[in-house]
């Protein structure tokens, strides 16, 4: 059985993340009481609080703006500055020290919003402070080995994120790509059985006139039979080869004797418009130079080139013209 990933919506996420993030500031409020600097830790879960709440739910870029994440490394500088003198260093395991494990939590949440050096700077900051204040052996206690494996993580998603949402615009870049081709061929095709549809509707009159008409043809009458069989076939075999000025250049060319030949194998079919009128008027030019023989207009799919012309003439080994378009 398929199995299918449920969304998340974003607001859950953050919820989730700020239960978290809040948890080391419960921490610290829980130990309010018995803090010797009570004023400089209301102030430190404040700072805190203002850092770790706009990064988690602020926002609709992943990256977080650079001026927020300047702002989270300035906390990792100041909460230890203002409440490590207040620390003994015999207090290290307890609820003192609850701002390493937050300060933590912030660089992975700054890391995960796709700021990983300022994430990074957070991480070495507090530590520095800590080794400072209780030497080497403070570090497993007050949790500096937790705050890099956070930052770590956080970084890790961060990039897991930014490679999904590469994927994602590819496929978006390329679903808009294969939307807007098959609009174009779609339209192409529209519009070709409209051509068609007009081709007989004029013709009408003509298909009357040679039903109506007894015996053999007159060589007016057998001419514009001719031109009018030809025209038909281009509508149905041309395509996209088919425009004014290719119309108006091969109708010349039958009028002096030269044999016409348009076959569209989807060469033009993911062409824009500008580039294909383009490619047609040079075409069209070319077809006015031949005064003999017989021309193919071909479009041929899986070539480098979209559109040959090729003109030759009876009794003649090399063709007068082959061009590519």
């Amino acid at each position: 059985m398929e199995q299918r990933m449920i969304p998340v919506p974003r607001w859950a996420v953050s919820v989730v993340a700020m239960m978290f993030c809040v948890y080391p500031a419960v921490l610290a409020l829980v130990g309010y009481s018995d803090s010797s600097t009570p004023i400089q830790l209301l102030i430190a879960v404040a700072l805190y609080l203002a850092g770790v709440v706009p990064t988690l739910t602020m926002f609709e870029l992943l990256k977080l703006p650079r001026w927020l994440a300047v702002f989270n490394l300035g906390i990792a500088v100041v909460i230890p500055a203002l409440l490590l003198p207040g620390i003994n260093p015999a207090q290290v395991g307890d609820y003192s020290t609850w701002f390493v494990g937050a300060i933590a939590s912030l660089s992975a949440a700054t890391a995960f919003r796709d700021r990983i050096t300022f994430a990074l700077l957070m991480v070495i900051v507090v530590s520095a402070q800590v080794i400072i204040w209780g030497g080497a052996g403070a570090i497993m206690g007050t949790g500096v080995v937790g705050a890099v494996i956070f930052f770590v993580v956080g970084a890790l998603m961060s990039k897991g994120i930014r490679g999904t949402q590469s994927a994602a615009e590819d496929y978006r870049a390329k679903l808009r790509k294969t939307l807007a081709n098959t609009a174009f061929v779609t339209a192409s095709r529209e519009e070709h059985k409209r051509r068609i549809a007009e081709a007989l509707v004029q013709s009408v009159p003509q298909l009357r006139e040679i039903s109506q008409t007894p015996g053999d043809f007159t060589p007016d009458l057998k001419q514009r039979s001719e031109l009018l069989e030809a025209a038909l076939r281009d509508e149905i075999r041309g395509r996209g080869l088919i425009n004014p000025a290719i119309k108006e250049a091969v109708l010349a060319a039958r009028g002096r004797g030269i044999e016409v030949i348009l076959l569209d194998e989807g060469g033009l079919d993911d062409a824009n418009t500008s580039e294909r009128d383009a490619i047609l008027l040079e075409a069209a030019k070319a077809i006015d130079s031949v005064e003999a023989g017989r021309i193919t207009l071909r479009a041929p799919q899986g070539e480098q080139w979209r559109v040959t012309l090729m003109a030759t003439r009876s009794g003649v080994t090399a063709p007068d013209l082959w061009l590519k378009f």
